[in-house]
């Protein structure tokens, strides 16, 4: 099902229908997530997928040249718009966590961890 989708078209959301069978749709871009929901009726159980992949290996090395150590977490983050990748990562120094968009691929915040 996930190999069938073109990333490029958007966000997608994954949705089970009240009857049980499962959807993969894409978020039309004049639509939020939310209004996206209350327009499909059938809708039960949603999971947004994030469509720019392409960028999580970007944003790896942008976090890991920024302060050189090992991953020891990453998290998507789900905005209302687009989607976020956290890194933790331990240095020599600590740990630190990085933000990265993955619509650009661009580091949007970084902070060490206590």
């Amino acid at each position: 099902m996930f190999a069938s989708c073109n990333d490029e078209a958007g966000h997608h959301v994954l949705w089970v229908v009240k009857s049980g069978e499962v959807n993969l749709s894409v978020i039309p871009k004049d639509l939020t997530p939310s209004a996206f929901q209350e327009k499909t009726t059938q809708m039960q159980i949603p999971f947004r997928v994030a469509n720019k992949k392409q960028h999580m290996s970007l944003c790896m090395q942008k976090a890991v040249e920024l302060h050189n150590g090992s991953i020891i977490k990453q998290s998507i983050i789900d905005k209302a718009k687009h989607f976020l990748v956290e890194y933790e990562i331990k240095t020599r120094n600590g740990v630190w966590l990085v933000t990265c968009d993955l619509d650009n691929g661009n580091i949007t915040k970084e902070q060490q961890s206590n």
